[in-house]
């Protein structure tokens, strides 16, 4: 579903505090113990957009970690990767193109995709797959009303025990089990333009008596465990984004002629554990890049991680760099901002041990970077450092918005570009890359 609208690394980089103190003004980092004994990158996997059949759009929505496995969408279905080699462990056709899937897996390594029924371009999002990703299997394939028609302002998600899906005019969830039982058919009376999101708890969101109501529901049941009410009518806000449910962190976007970017949002909202709001971070009007507008109802260029949100600052132009800053989820105060050395755009990663991390894009002499800020300082080490691009095939995999993230685990990198592709790209275009450190002589 897409977002609630009410509508009918690098050497030499200095960082700043919030007591704007510059722990690396020398221009030099301070070697980390645990820095990788090579920070020269080498691709293990490379994988092109394979033959399509037709002469339409094609997609391939979502990329995901479970243990050792990478997968990520491929046209048509999805491919499971051994992360430390990039060997091809499995692929699992799907009756047709991805129209959406769920960020991420949950615990048990199972994701979830809405599909079209056939591969006819104009079939519809009508079939919901559960994917375990450890085995390369389909756990099961259930209908999905035809109101979702062609799954624009789609969302999907996987909790621990539900799968469920949201679109303007409908929803639906199974039990993410074997038997998959369906346990809702359809939004909560009186709602519309319900969203789900959370690999543990469940948190739904929907519109709902001219007010975005948020609900946090047991991950195996969907009971309502307690609910949170935005202010309603003209002083409540016009659109809702779900960042992060572990803290919860909500994006918001203000009435019409306030102070607010009508293409994202203006104020972040962290809440408790109890469904009260808990701090407020004023984003300012275009000054963040969220990545809350590609329609999947979540910012995907924000990451939160161990009780702090970080997110990138707008580049304004190529000669001077944008940054990675830092808030705490708790209080909202800004810890530090860190500033991306030369030109290279910063782009959080997501790390699977939670550290801050930010891909930096390639510029004209030097390839794409991967850095590690500390948490608390904001102090940065060089992770990665792929080769120079002829073909910036890899910062291609990376966008500013996030929309298929960067994703960092095992010590390696992973990225994935969804699409749309042509029958002409096949074996041109770059469409999954894992870079890892070069091992020593």
């Amino acid at each position: 579903m897409a977002v609630l609208l009410l509508f009918g690394g690098v050497a030499g980089c200095g960082t700043t505090g919030s007591a704007g103190k510059n722990p690396s003004a020398s221009g030099t980092p301070t070697p980390s113990p645990t820095r990788p004994a090579s920070t020269e990158a080498v691709e293990i996997l490379r994988e092109t957009v394979p033959e399509v059949d037709g002469d339409d759009f094609v997609g391939a929505k979502g990329t995901w970690l479970a243990g050792t496995t990478y997968a990520s969408a491929i046209p048509y279905g999805v491919a499971g990767y051994e992360s430390a080699t990039g060997r091809k462990l499995w692929t699992l056709p799907l009756s047709g193109d991805i129209c959406e899937s769920s960020r991420d897996a949950n615990r048990s390594g199972l994701v979830a995709v809405v599909h079209r029924a056939s591969k006819d371009p104009d079939a519809l999002c009508t079939q919901m797959s559960l994917i375990n990703l450890t085995t390369g299997t389909q756990v099961w394939r259930k209908p999905v009303p035809e109101s979702v028609a062609a799954g624009f302002n789609l969302n999907v998600n996987v909790a621990s025990g539900i799968a469920a899906a949201g679109w303007p005019e409908g929803s639906v969830a199974y039990q993410a089990t074997p038997a998959g039982q369906q346990v809702w058919k359809s939004a909560p009376a009186g709602c519309t333009n319900s969203e789900y999101h959370g690999t543990e708890a469940l948190y739904s969101v929907a519109y709902c008596d001219r007010t975005f109501r948020v609900e946090r529901r047991a991950g195996d049941t969907g009971r309502v465990e307690w609910t949170y009410s935005l202010p309603r009518g003209e002083k409540g806000p016009k659109a809702v984004w779900v960042v992060s449910t572990s803290p919860l962190v909500l994006a918001t976007v203000t009435p019409p002629g306030e102070d607010s970017d009508v293409d994202g949002p203006d104020k972040l909202l962290s809440i408790t554990p109890q469904g009260t709001v808990g701090a407020t971070i004023d984003l300012g009007k275009r000054k963040y890049e969220t990545g809350c507008t590609d329609g999947d109802g979540t910012c995907d260029g924000v990451v939160v991680s161990k009780g702090t949100i970080y997110l990138a600052t707008h580049a304004k132009n190529f000669s001077v760099p944008n940054a990675l800053v830092a808030f705490d989820a708790g209080s909202g105060a800004r810890k530090w901002s860190a500033p991306a050395p030369g030109s290279g755009t910063y782009i959080p990663v997501r790390s699977q041990d939670g550290e801050p991390m930010a891909y930096q894009s390639s510029e004209p002499l030097r390839g794409p970077r991967l850095v590690r800020m500390d948490r608390e300082t904001g102090h940065q080490t060089l992770v990665l450092r792929m080769p120079p691009e002829k073909n910036m095939d890899s910062s291609l995999l990376v966008t500013k918005t996030g929309a298929e993230p960067a994703l960092y685990a095992h010590g390696r990198l992973h990225l994935h570009h969804g699409g749309s592709y042509l029958p002409g790209d096949a074996g041109k275009i770059l469409m999954s890359a894992i870079y890892a450190p070069k091992p020593s002589a």
